[in-house]
């Protein structure tokens, strides 16, 4: 009678292992399946999600065109590129903005890589709509002006409606990297651009992406898969405990049944 009794003890308790085993081991298949769900995993933001903080402040100086950046650490939107995901694309908006007025984004393109390759980028206007007053024929992409900056260096510096079809920026390593490349985009409308384009809705569509084609052309790099850096689900440690759990349950049981008989 004692001896059933540690058994049932033991039973229970390796029932109690079973089923956490079970739970844990659902849970860390669950977790897998949705990491690899998502498009962009952890560095890549929303820029249009309300928490973000707020875009820092400019600073004109006497020259339109000129305009600093004040704080060193400003808040980036995030991008990427990486293997399965070459190109990704992000809203830049204008609304409303009258002659004089300035506008900055910064963007921080996260590559993942390996040998030479070009990062392109473009900005495609996508609207540029009347909003209020003014005229409705007058386009505000011929006369708003940006300069692109990549990694503090002018690319690109004139009207956003006459921007290259791509802009290129080449990346370079021996071994599987992941690089960020800094992108800022400053905007502003001129003082004498007058009252016929103020008042108008633009937006563009700003575009990163790796031609993977070229992959062993006269570029001999290619994207690589996003590394694994967060500890991975012990999915074969957790499968183990159930397994034994279920064969303690299982020569237990059939040990107390002999004993009975």
């Amino acid at each position: 009678m004692e001896d059933n009794k540690k058994i049932k003890k033991v039973i229970m308790l390796l029932a109690v292992l079973l089923g956490i085993s079970v739970v844990a081991l659902g849970g860390a298949v669950l977790g897998q399946y949705i990491d690899a769900s998502k498009p962009v995993i952890a560095e890549v933001g929303d820029e249009n999600d309300p928490s973000e903080s707020e875009p820092p402040q400019i600073t004109p100086s006497d020259d339109e065109g000129n305009f600093a950046i004040t704080g060193e650490n400003a808040e980036r939107t995030k991008t990427a590129l990486y293997r399965g995901h070459s190109e990704d694309k992000k809203t830049f908006i204008i609304d409303d903005m009258s002659p004089g007025d300035k506008k900055y984004e910064g963007y921080e393109l996260k590559v993942n890589y390996s040998g030479t390759i070009v990062v392109r980028f473009k900005a495609d206007v996508t609207v540029d709509e009347k909003v209020g007053g003014g005229a409705a024929d007058k386009k505000l992409a011929d006369v708003l002006m940006v300069r692109i900056n990549i990694e503090g260096n002018t690319v690109y510096e004139g009207a956003l409606g006459k921007m290259p079809k791509e802009i290129t920026h080449t990346l370079t390593s021996k071994e599987k990297t992941s690089e960020c490349v800094d992108y800022d985009i400053y905007a502003w409308l001129p003082s004498g651009a007058g009252s016929d384009y103020s008042h108008r809705r633009l937006e563009a569509e700003l575009c990163w992406w790796v031609a993977e084609s070229e992959a062993g052309g006269s570029y001999s790099g290619q994207l690589e898969e996003i590394p694994d850096t967060g500890a991975p689900a012990p999915i074969g440690a957790l499968a183990a405990m159930a397994a034994a759990s279920l064969a303690g349950i299982i020569a237990f049981g059939s040990g107390k049944k002999r004993a009975r008989t």
